[in-house]
């Protein structure tokens, strides 16, 4: 994605990797510090319920797109969740 388009020429990929956790996997993930410190880099991990993601990611527009991109791809796999409101993944 092009986060500004005609304003520069980043590009941001955006990818889709999709794994199942059980519940201690996701506990042991939640502020987990990440990123490279040398490059300045300080990542930490928030878990949030799926259904609570806008409120997090209408801040910015990398979150926005992804999840957008997501949402169609989901149901271009599995057209019948175009009548469902939400799926648990």
């Amino acid at each position: 994605m092009y986060p500004s388009p005609g304003g520069s020429d980043e590009y941001i990929a955006i990818f889709l990797w999709e794994k199942v956790l059980d519940r201690q996997e996701i506990e042991d993930l939640k502020g987990k510090l990440t990123g490279l410190r040398t490059r300045g880099e300080k990542i930490t991990v928030r878990i949030l319920n799926y259904e609570q993601l806008w409120k997090v990611g209408a801040r910015d527009a990398k979150t926005l797109a992804a999840w957008s991109l997501y949402e169609a791809l989901k149901r271009a796999r599995y057209p019948e969740l175009k009548e469902t409101k939400t799926r648990t993944w």
